[in-house]
């Protein structure tokens, strides 16, 4: 395990290497500026330091001089969002072994570090050997000059500086192998053998083809003409990467360096060949690379639209289901404004408004959420979708990721379904308010005909008291006509009439107000669906409402109705407001009758208000009714759930509520029980 030490004033970039590293494999420590190094370092040593070169205060250069120069062994890679070439000529003069530029790759991060750590570990062992080397020529030197008697000596401290050599490379962290000009291994150190399986003396002298080389790797690349090319022409092959194999049939992956070795008059005799195991590194980009195709054929076989957006709201992906909903094929999307391409013209300026904050903060309304928007089509046609965002940060800058559904079909279901709905509701008030028209149409005609009937006797009297006026103006006898009037007066009971006439008239006219503030609620009530939302009074609607449901509650209970006076008019889809209010009503009139139970002298209470809560209409309706379950509180918005017997409810009507209220009208739908 490797000591890292990260320093990046980025939070991001140091949580982001501090992921990438992660142990068992490497033992990290984050720093946020060189200060913070420096104290690192005084604690422990470290292998690698992977530092940024524009930092507040100490700059990454010359925290690297200050390395190179106290911590020599400590190889350190340099991480730039720019890439400047006198940076980099500075940085790499200074001793740095590598440099990534940002956005980090993990991969490039992981292959960089691996290659560093394995190159800081062959220059140490071979500074330490290289150290050792010289001390002992110098000793041969000075033994060299102070007696030539000393030379077998000094031939016996060469012998052991070889095997010290040969132990250095049997102990090697790297694979080490030789192979002489016909392809044959001639040397395979202790880590060789272990990694591929092999001892010295099953590999010695063995081809490399059929042992760790197979004739062909999985991609079909023929290795054998590979091996004798490295042979021909080894400067070609001074560093690849190939499929090798195990004694075990395990296939593995090895970066090489391949370095000539020649005889005297110049001739190849062998090839050094040092390798790396970059199997996980290999697997690591299959894996993404399968990754990406899972992602291609999700997106190709998905029936949602998938769209991506760049920092600059340039369309950067489209799917076919993109195609399809929208009519734009990827050609015509690609590098396109998004929005200026399928939001409608009257939506466009709250899109555009709102995309700077976006681009900042990579926050926004819609981010995180599914909401039911408008789309445009190629033709021009607006369509109900379905979204929902996400924010994407890369390189620096936000990007949007967007699944769109065409809920086209599914809106048409929902009309069909609320007119069900509706239908069924008029279907149940039907026999309600032919009841409440029914009762004064039936006092209005009884009227009617009284007044019919006293008209005919109010006739004769009035037929008779032409006679009169007749006769007095003819100076006639007027004493018999007006016995005779006495007698009709008598006979028609002339007071009982002035005193029910009136009355009659009274009433039939309250009984044709009661029919058409009836005929007017229903009107009201069945207000026709339209598209868009319109203001409406919604105390009005609701007292339309209460009015057409009469029959429903009155039996059972008493409304009381407690409504703002002061609530301006609300934008909303009327008929299906007028449905909610009507659903809801009618579960509370359910729930006072099921508490009631048979006892039909008691009546329950039915309270419904309004309040003009700041930027909110708020409606209250409250009853004494059974309350809510507990174990059917989180499932009474769920469709076709009902708590009703069978034939008794369809588990529509809060279903659709709550749709009508929180998808349609962006609002919320609650309750509260006990």
């Amino acid at each position: 395990m490797a000591a890292i030490l990260i320093v990046d004033d980025d939070p991001w970039v140091r949580k982001l290497l501090l992921q990438i590293l992660e142990p068992p494999e490497h033992a990290c420590v984050a720093a946020e500026n060189a200060a913070a190094a420096r104290r690192a370092l005084e604690d422990q040593s470290f292998e690698l330091v992977l530092c940024d070169i524009n930092m507040p205060g100490e700059s990454g250069l010359a925290f690297a001089r200050f390395l190179a120069t106290d911590h020599p062994d400590t190889a350190v890679v340099m991480i730039t969002g720019e890439e400047e070439p006198q940076v980099v000529r500075d940085a790499l003069e200074i001793g740095v072994y590598d440099y990534i530029l940002k956005p980090l790759e993990p991969n490039r991060v992981r292959v960089s570090v691996t290659n560093v750590l394995r190159r800081r570990q062959l220059e140490i062992g071979s500074r330490n050997y290289q150290s050792r080397l010289e001390t002992q020529v110098t000793e041969r030197t000075r033994e060299l000059q102070e007696t030539v008697r000393r030379l077998e000596q000094t031939q016996v401290t060469l012998e052991e500086s070889e095997a010290k050599y040969r132990e250095f490379v049997q102990q090697s962290g790297s694979i080490m192998l030789k192979m002489d000009t016909r392809g044959r291994v001639i040397a395979f150190n202790e880590f060789a053998q272990t990694f591929f399986g092999y001892s010295e003396d099953e590999i010695l002298n063995q081809s490399l083809v059929g042992t760790i080389v197979s004739p062909e790797d999985a991609s079909g690349r023929d290795l054998e003409a590979m091996i004798q090319d490295i042979i021909r022409e080894p400067h070609k092959y001074a560093y690849n990467e190939n499929e090798n194999i195990c004694r075990n049939g395990k296939r593995v992956w090895v970066s090489w360096s391949n370095k000539p070795l020649f005889e005297k008059n110049g001739r190849p005799r062998a090839v050094l060949c040092i390798g790396h195991d970059i199997t996980s590194r290999k697997q690591a980009e299959q894996a993404m690379i399968e990754s990406e195709e899972k992602f291609r054929t999700i997106s190709a076989c998905a029936q949602d639209a998938i769209i991506m957006m760049d920092e600059a709201g340039r369309i950067s992906y489209w799917n076919p289901a993109a195609e399809r909903i929208f009519g734009f094929t990827s050609r015509e999307a690609m590098g396109k404004d998004l929005h200026g391409l399928i939001v409608p013209a009257h939506f466009l300026e709250d899109f555009q408004q709102n995309f700077p904050n976006f681009q900042e903060t990579g926050r926004g309304g819609a981010i995180g959420q599914t909401l039911a928007l408008i789309g445009r089509s190629k033709d021009d046609k607006e369509i109900p979708i379905e979204v929902s965002l996400s924010a994407i940060q890369m390189k620096n800058s936000w990007h949007a990721l967007g699944l769109i559904r065409d809920v086209s079909e599914r809106k048409v279901l929902e009309t069909q379904l609320v007119h069900a709905q509706k239908m069924e509701s008029i279907g149940q008030l039907a026999a309600g308010i032919a009841h409440e028209i029914n009762t004064p149409t039936q006092y209005v005609g009884h009227n009617v005909r009284f007044l019919q009937d006293a008209m005919g006797d109010m006739a004769k009297l009035m037929k008779k008291s032409l006679q009169l006026v007749a006769l007095s103006q003819n100076d006639g006898q007027t004493g018999e006509l007006i016995e005779e009037m006495q007698a009709i007066i008598e006979e028609i009971d002339l007071e009982y009439l002035m005193d029910e006439i009136p009355a009659a008239i009274d009433q039939s006219i309250d009984g044709v107000d009661r029919v058409a503030t009836i005929v007017r609620a229903m009107k009201e009530f069945s207000h026709p669906g339209v598209e868009e939302k319109t203001e409406i009074d919604l105390n009005r609607a609701i007292a339309s409402t209460i009015t057409v449901a009469r029959n429903e509650w009155k039996y059972v209970a008493e409304m009381t109705t407690e409504f703002d006076p002061g609530l301006p008019p609300v934008p909303c889809l009327p008929g299906d407001l007028n449905q909610v209010i009507l659903n809801l009503i009618i579960n509370a009139a359910n729930a006072i009758k099921e508490n009631l139970g048979d006892d039909a002298e008691q009546k329950g209470a039915i309270t419904v208000s309004t309040q003009h809560n700041g930027q909110w209409a708020e409606i209250r309706i409250a009853d004494t009714g059974t309350g809510i379950a507990a174990e059917n509180r989180d499932r009474i918005f769920d469709p076709f759930f009902t708590t009703k017997e069978v034939g008794k409810g369809t588990g529509q009507g809060l279903a659709i509520s709550h749709s009508v209220i929180v998808d349609k009208h962006a609002g919320s739908l609650d309750f509260e029980t006990e």
